[in-house]
């Protein structure tokens, strides 16, 4: 997948009042792209993983975020944002990593 802050520049990515701005869409895909990648194995797409799970790991990856903004994180990794930004979201809450 191939992320560019201009895919994110004509786009209203929300849900439920809350919005990201391009930079801060751009930035969060770019962090979920890191969350896959780095849950990949060799020669294999990443594994579809539990938004749930995601957050889990986002929250891992960017500590200070969760701190400087309590609940931000949840916010953005709702599978309605998380779909917003390209990555497929099945009816249970799985996340995709788009070929």
């Amino acid at each position: 997948m191939k992320i560019n802050l201009t895919d994110y520049m004509d786009k209203k990515i929300e849900h439920n009042g809350f919005e990201l701005k391009p930079r801060d869409a751009y930035d969060t895909a770019k962090n979920i792209e890191e969350i896959f990648l780095k849950n990949a194995k060799w020669f294999r797409r990443p594994e579809p993983m539990h938004y749930l799970e995601l957050r889990r790991q986002y929250k891992q990856i960017r500590p200070q975020m969760e701190q400087l903004h309590p609940g931000i994180i949840d916010l953005m990794t709702q599978p309605e944002i998380i779909s917003q930004l390209g990555f497929p979201v099945d009816s249970e809450g799985h996340v995709s990593y788009p070929l």
